[in-house]
């Protein structure tokens, strides 16, 4: 059986709750104000503070909500409603967007029919355009044409027309288409025309423009085309006898000289209407000539 050692001296008695043979040294620490109180009745709770209400141990720890406390569940959702979100704005609304993209389309197609129909009207309105303007070039060119073929028996100078031929400028005046009456008062000699034929004839003025001399009724020809065609001038039945004023009569001439005269042709009396008159240059092989209308 232990035996416990004597007690030091003074008297001093262990203190409850510390070891066995342990005294209290000098440096033993008194119990502080927080220290901690046994259970009622324990050895070890003498000379502790009887408990009493808690006093203030620091501000509240604030209460987390629930989507803090359940952060996955959160996360969950919020990847789920992403996806919904997606789905609603990328193909939830097909019944909404359809209805505006055939709207779209047939005002697209609208549009551009009309731009077509704008775009062949264009068309259209470019091409009478470009047409009135062919048109009116090919009547420029006819009238061009016109004025660069007068003189043609088919398109005569007018009677009284200063006509340039070779060294001459001739002008004819207009015709006598039955000048028997004139030419029986110029001689009595004189016989009708041939039966059928009538004497037509023309006052011709002719000035020469060239360096030398001239003779007009040598360095000219003139000859009556009949409508059916036949030239009247040569022949020996285009004789109309002594002629008043005749262009034969007058003689040389200078640079600048003039003559007039009358030229008669004995003609087919159903040829006169519809003839003209042909002048051209005696000896000129260039083909240079040109028709001038009875009146």
């Amino acid at each position: 059986m232990s035996q416990h050692p004597p007690a030091p001296e003074g008297g001093s008695q262990p203190q409850p709750g510390a070891p066995h043979g342990q005294a209290p040294g000098p440096y033993a620490q008194a119990p502080g104000p927080h220290a901690q109180a046994g259970p009622p009745g324990y050895p070890g709770a003498q000379g502790a503070m009887p408990p009493g209400p808690a006093g203030p141990t620091g501000p509240p720890e604030p209460k987390k909500n629930w989507f803090a406390r359940h952060k996955i569940l959160t996360g969950v959702l919020a990847v789920i409603a992403l996806f919904a979100v997606i789905g609603i704005v990328g193909g939830g609304g097909d019944d909404d967007v359809a209805p505006v993209a055939e709207d779209s389309s047939e005002e697209t197609a609208g549009a551009d029919t009309g731009a077509d129909a704008v775009s062949e009207e264009d068309d259209d309105g470019a091409a009478a355009q470009e047409d009135d303007g062919t048109e009116d070039e090919e009547q420029d060119e006819a009238a061009d044409d016109g004025a660069a073929e007068q003189g043609t028996r088919d398109n005569p100078y007018p009677a009284g027309t200063a006509v340039e031929i070779g060294d001459y400028t001739v002008t004819l005046a207009e015709t006598t288409t039955d000048a028997w009456e004139q030419i029986e008062a110029e001689n009595q000699f004189n016989e009708p025309p041939a039966e059928g034929r009538q004497f037509v004839m023309v006052p011709v003025t002719a000035t020469f423009d060239g360096e030398d001399t001239g003779w007009a009724a040598m360095d000219l020809s003139i000859a009556f085309v009949g409508s059916g065609g036949n030239t009247f001038n040569f022949g020996s039945d285009d004789y109309c006898g002594v002629i008043p004023s005749n262009l034969s009569d007058q003689g040389e001439m200078y640079a600048g000289g003039t003559a007039e005269g009358n030229v008669c042709v004995s003609v087919d009396a159903d040829q006169i209407e519809g003839g003209v008159w042909r002048v051209e240059e005696t000896l000129s092989f260039d083909g240079e000539h040109a028709f001038i209308d009875l009146s």
